[in-house]
């Protein structure tokens, strides 16, 4: 389907990133990037589809407008409602942050990894994410954890520089 992020395994083709967090949760079990009980399995996957099917689309729209609309003349309105949107969605991970240190409340989770990725577009966007207490001080948590900075200091993300 041409999306990122894709993994082969055993040459078969795995997209989405709810799709390949939920596969690599299980082959790691112990790890614990998805919780193992009914419900708090189905709040993690459900976080992950929220930022996949909201955020994620959110900061799209501010990104590249020219995927939701043809016509030019609609580029700043729909980049613009996409930067409201987004920022909202920045904000509510500030707030669900408030009294925890992860995502999914005490322990860390696959959906920390994808909050981490929306603080740090929000920094590539130039959205005052500095002004976001908690949000930044779970970056910096993250950022913290070794495996963390191992991926990102291989990607030459400026989060570690």
């Amino acid at each position: 389907r041409g999306a990122v992020p894709a993994i082969t395994v055993g040459g078969r083709m795995l997209s989405e990133n709810v799709a390949i967090m939920t596969y690599i949760s299980e082959l790691a079990p112990q790890a614990g990037l998805i919780p193992t009980t009914p419900m708090e399995k189905a709040q993690c996957i459900s976080m992950l589809a929220w930022g996949a099917s909201t955020v994620h689309i959110n900061y799209r729209r501010s990104f590249r407008p020219e995927r939701f609309s043809a016509d030019p003349a609609t580029h700043d309105a729909i980049r613009a409602e996409g930067r409201t949107a987004f920022w909202s969605n920045l904000e509510s991970l500030d707030q669900r942050l408030q009294n925890h240190d992860w995502l999914m409340g005490k322990d860390f989770t696959a959906v920390d990894g994808y909050g981490l990725r929306f603080y740090d577009w929000g920094r590539i966007a130039k959205y005052p994410v500095d002004d976001l207490k908690a949000l930044t001080a779970f970056k910096d948590r993250m950022l913290a954890r070794p495996a963390v900075r191992r991926v990102l200091e291989r990607e030459g993300s400026p989060l570690v520089v």
